[in-house]
């Protein structure tokens, strides 16, 4: 929260910079915040920081020296890491996939009112845009410069096979733009459909894949798993539920489970996903769904591989 309130001070113009900077902690409604900013899990309170996130959203929505392209797409960006993995997202996962056909999903989900079209205030425009920064790498940099002077976001140094990172976000930071960000009509509902759509078509493991391609399915598996976790917050819950959506997070669990299983031979893991994926489906999907039935399937290959060959 003080490293923030430095960045947010040298984002002000002209003198008494820390004056204003207090001005703007004044103006905000402390009820609000004092019940977003606690963690019931674990009765940890985070009132400074999600005030101070909070305030940087609102600069960054009101600074004059970005378009409103950008700005949107900076949003965009914020709430994509929200709800992946906040330190191993690689930039390819955001810049290379087909923007026709997530733009033709988009609109299909439109259509069935998986997005609320009453509530949402940006046009459909300005979001083909803000997913257009992802297939247009000069444009991904300059977001990922205006996070970082915001310091919502961090630089991120190649990994050692040489794969480039969106950036890197404190884990309280990511929890508090997920929460802030998700919830408004204009960017919740298409960061989660988009970020559904991209990893269902890029995270495509199967058993019968060349061991080639093992290296860039699990450059993906930190993002893939951090979605598949992020499902049970209410942040996410609260924008979709739909049947298209529970299906797209279950196939991403199940190519988890057999990525861990018959690729990482850690079976124990596998387990734990394969569990995870038959509760979340018998939870959101009709009792006949054959992903309940792919889920079991998974669980009883993992019993097998752990020789626990009577269950």
């Amino acid at each position: 929260s003080v490293a923030m309130c430095g960045h947010l001070a040298r984002n002000l113009e002209g003198p008494n910079k820390v004056e204003k900077l207090v001005a703007l902690y004044a103006a905000k409604d402390e009820k609000e915040l004092d019940e977003v900013g606690r963690d019931p899990r674990h009765d940890k309170h985070y009132f400074g920081l999600f005030l101070s996130v909070k305030i940087a959203l609102d600069r960054l929505d009101e600074d004059a020296t970005l378009s409103n392209a950008d700005r949107t797409a900076a949003r965009m960006l914020l709430a994509t890491i929200s709800v992946l993995d906040r330190a191993l997202t690689p930039v390819s996962l955001l810049e290379q996939h087909d923007l026709a056909t997530l733009t033709a999903d988009l609109n299909e989900d439109q259509d069935r009112g998986e997005l609320d079209n009453a509530h949402t205030t940006t046009t459909h425009s300005e979001h083909q845009t803000a997913f257009a920064l992802f297939t247009d790498s000069k444009q991904l940099r300059e977001v990922q410069a205006v996070c970082v002077r915001y310091g919502l976001l961090q630089p991120a140094a190649p990994t050692l096979l040489g794969i480039d990172m969106v950036g890197v976000m404190h884990q309280l930071v990511q929890r508090c733009l997920r929460i802030s960000l998700l919830a408004r009509p204009d960017v919740g509902p298409f960061v989660v459909a988009g970020v559904g759509r991209i990893l269902r078509n890029r995270f495509t493991y199967s058993q019968q894949d060349d061991p080639s391609v093992w290296v860039r399915y699990t450059s993906l598996v930190p993002c893939a798993q951090s979605w598949c976790d992020v499902q049970t917050s209410e942040a996410v819950r609260n924008v979709t539920s739909e049947t298209p959506h529970v299906e797209s997070v279950v196939a991403v669990m199940h190519r988890l489970t057999g990525l861990y299983l018959y690729v990482r031979g850690d079976a124990h893991r596998a387990l734990s996903l394969a569990t995870a994926a038959k509760s979340h489906s018998q939870a959101q999907l009709p009792t006949d769904h054959p992903y309940i039935g792919t889920s079991m399937a998974s669980i009883a290959a993992t019993y097998w591989a752990l020789g626990r060959h009577d269950e």
